[in-house]
């Protein structure tokens, strides 16, 4: 999500700025931002995610890295996008990969609050 772009309007206003929203976009940030919240992390945290939209399905992959560089943890999902309620991929596809990095041990590699299961 670091490159996604942000407009604020007035409530009502939406619809001026409607057209601006692209969709795939939209869908592959909130993805992203749904790893790192499930993980309990920001930006300053040795964890990444990258998700794209292709063929109406979402891809999404994370990683957890020990801050030394020398051991990771990933996990990859993809999701087939329903158009009814978008959302939903993004929301499974984050569950999926957060829980493949805390199964697989993330912990190990990077500190993560220790709140979440």
């Amino acid at each position: 999500g670091q490159g996604a772009l942000a407009i604020e309007v007035r409530e009502g206003d939406e619809h001026l700025v409607a057209h601006l929203d692209h969709a795939d976009t939209r869908l592959a940030a909130d993805a992203e931002r749904g790893v790192l919240a499930r993980l309990g992390v920001g930006c300053a945290a040795p964890v990444g995610a990258h998700a794209f939209v292709e063929d109406g399905m979402l891809f999404l992959h994370g990683a957890v890295y020990r801050p030394d560089g020398g051991a990771s943890i990933t996990s990859a999902h993809a999701v087939v996008i329903d158009d009814a309620d978008r959302a939903d991929a993004a929301e499974t596809a984050a569950e999926a990969v957060s829980r493949d990095l805390l199964d697989g041990g993330a912990r190990e590699f990077a500190p993560l609050p220790s709140a979440l299961s």
